[in-house]
């Protein structure tokens, strides 16, 4: 029984360690045209109990160069089936010697064969260099900031290829440098480009040929495209003058960019600051956080600038200032330093006829002491004078009445001290009836200053009564 179960695990050890299956791969034909096919023998021996499809594919690098079939091969349980394997170069495939790998894959395992093919050139079979270009690089670029471009070079051959020249270019730069490759070598190289600040956003392309030698047709080329990304920043610069209450703000606004750009520049205006504030151009007023706000709505080229200028004028409001101060020290200046004012009052009498009692206001308002004061009253027609007596009141110097009808009132003090008031009071009897107002001449006052110049000044005429009063004839 021991040796039976050592029998049975012998066996199933034996069976898992033959291959699920097995290949051979051997050239017809690879030494070939650009306008011919390389062809090669494939025999698949399927050691599995069942039948199984084999699927034969290329790399991804090399899917750009050949066209592989057949791409499967169905071979029956426990046989042997051969095919041929034909690779065309596809359009554009430079002549070389090239290593095509070919991968095999079965049910749970998969093998790689190489395909060696010698491509020549218009009948000629003298050796011809083949390289691989990769370029990468980001796909948005400021252009503020260098620009990194990453070239990948491959030799396909084995053979070394020194004075590789590469070639780039693009619409925004153009550069060349030297490459020198061994065989089968892989290389990078990193270049960095400076690009103007004002490039236009959009789509560019970059076009790199790689040169052998001195031939004038290049041996590879490899065309890629990136976008250039818009930015903007606005600088604002102020320059302000000023002179005599005025100042003239000046600001210049420039878009350093590669775009237009529209942009508002806000001033604060409260509404007793916009009484100073204007401009010669177009503003809107808005209401902000901030508070109320002069707006400028302006659009700027890319790589320009625009100006704003307004001004801050507070003449008018020192003129106003000025004169308003002026015109106080010129009335202080230049005022009658006496006021005289004349009121007169009804007083009716129960017993007899009502009387017109006549008050002048008479006060030195100045800071000096006036000398020989002499004031006159004159009384209409109509009136008639009557004496009154009463303490604390100043009777008149003199009454006199004129041919006319008119009655003069006089009153002589000898000095009246700075700030001094004096109340002069007399009656007056109307000599007819009298219906309404009664209009009263003006008080005429003169008098010396210390220096003895004399002065005269008037004061403005009055009336008493209303049209609700009555006078009766006395």
């Amino acid at each position: 029984m021991k040796r039976l179960l050592t029998a049975l695990i012998l066996g199933v050890l034996a069976i898992s360690a033959v291959a699920a299956f097995q290949e051979r791969f051997t050239p017809i034909q690879n030494r070939i045209e650009l306008d011919e096919t390389a062809t090669f023998n494939l025999t698949i021996t399927n050691n599995d109990e069942i039948d199984h499809t084999y699927r034969l594919s290329l790399s991804v690098d090399a899917t750009t160069t050949w066209l592989l079939s057949p791409n499967n091969l169905r071979v029956e349980a426990d046989s042997s089936r051969t095919t041929t394997v034909r690779l065309k170069p596809k359009a554009g495939t430079q002549p070389g010697s090239y290593f095509t790998p070919i991968k095999i894959e079965g049910e749970g395992e998969q093998r790689t064969v190489a395909a060696p093919i010698s491509l020549g050139q218009e009948g000629r079979r003298n050796f011809v260099p083949n390289v691989g270009l990769t370029v990468s690089h980001d796909e948005q670029v400021d252009p503020r900031q260098p620009f990194p471009v990453s070239f990948e070079f491959h030799n396909r051959n084995r053979r070394d290829l020194p004075n590789l020249n590469v070639s780039v270019n693009s619409e925004l730069f153009s550069t060349t440098f030297p490459v020198d490759l061994n065989g089968l070598e892989r290389e990078g190289q990193n270049v960095f480009f400076s690009l103007n600040d004002s490039t236009v956003p959009g789509t560019y392309s970059i076009n790199t040929d790689i040169y052998f030698q001195q031939a004038q047709d290049p041996i590879t080329s490899y065309s890629t495209n990136f976008n250039i990304d818009p930015y903007s920043d606005i600088i604002v610069e102020q320059n302000n003058r000023e002179s005599w209450f005025k100042t003239t703000y000046n600001m210049t606004i420039s878009n350093d960019a590669n775009v237009e750009r529209w942009y508002a520049y806000n001033v604060s205006a409260p509404w007793y600051d916009r009484l100073f504030l204007s401009s010669s151009q177009a503003y809107e007023l808005v209401s902000t956080k901030d508070g109320s706000q002069m707006q400028w709505a302006l659009t700027i080229p890319a790589d320009g600038e625009r100006s704003v200028v307004y001004e801050r004028n507070y003449r008018g409001l020192v003129l106003t200032i000025v004169f308003i101060i002026t015109s106080i020290i010129a009335y202080f200046t230049f005022r009658s330093p006496v006021v005289a004012r004349k009121e007169g009052k009804i007083v009716k009498h129960a017993d007899g006829p009502d009387e017109l009692r006549i008050r002048v206001y008479l006060r030195n308002r100045s800071s000096k002491k006036m000398y020989n004061v002499s004031v006159t009253d004159t009384l209409p027609s109509i009136l008639e004078y009557d004496d009154y007596d009463d303490v604390g009141y100043i009777s008149p110097s003199r009454v006199r009445k004129k041919r006319k009808g008119e009655t003069t009132v006089h009153w002589e003090i000898d000095e009246l001290d700075s700030l001094e008031e004096r109340i002069l009071v007399y009656e007056a009897t109307p000599r007819l009836e009298v219906l309404g107002e009664v209009d009263l001449p003006t008080v005429r006052v003169q008098f010396e200053d210390q220096d003895g110049t004399v002065s005269v000044y008037e004061s403005w005429s009055t009336s008493a009564g209303s049209d609700s009063s009555f006078l009766e004839k006395k």
